[in-house]
């Protein structure tokens, strides 16, 4: 399987997984303002026939806040 689409997967599954994680927390106590940043970062590197390197990270944060 080709890299980028091995991320390109592994974002989406990470993407869904807090999507559903911080949707099963809101319908508790919807908050009256919810920020949500993510941010991804890939590298890569080529070298010799067969000899590479390929690297992710991603960042979440979410903010809730209420004015009650």
């Amino acid at each position: 399987m080709d890299t980028t689409k091995r991320i390109g997967e592994a974002i989406a599954d990470t993407c869904g997984s807090v999507f559903g994680t911080v949707q099963d927390a809101l319908v508790e106590s919807m908050p009256d303002v919810l920020e949500i940043s993510f941010g991804v970062s890939v590298s890569a590197e080529g070298g010799m026939p067969l000899v590479g390197r390929a690297g992710m990270e991603s960042t979440f944060s979410v903010t809730a806040t209420w004015n009650k």
